[in-house]
């Protein structure tokens, strides 16, 4: 199997729900109370997640990790060592 064919396995296994909500450092049931936009970006290695903070509870937000500028966070669906490994 060729490289990107390799990463694109990977992205496509860790591209769940769960993934996500450990992601946040939160669970999936918490992830299911949110309301949120998700996007792949980063030729598709990293995922966005926008929240609607006026429809989300506070007390789930307070939980999640990683927020940039208070309603949005980024993350890896593969490993970046990898993908420099691999140059």
């Amino acid at each position: 199997m060729g490289r990107m064919k390799n990463f694109a396995h990977e992205i496509d296994e860790n591209d769940t729900i769960e993934y996500m909500a450990m992601n946040l450092g939160i669970s999936v049931e918490e992830l299911k109370q949110l309301s949120y936009k998700s996007l792949i970006v980063g030729d598709g290695f990293t995922r966005d997640i926008i929240f609607d903070l006026e429809k989300c509870p506070n007390e789930i937000m307070s939980k999640v990790k990683n927020l940039e500028g208070g309603n949005k966070v980024n993350y890896w669906l593969i490993d970046p060592k990898r993908l420099e490994d691999e140059r």
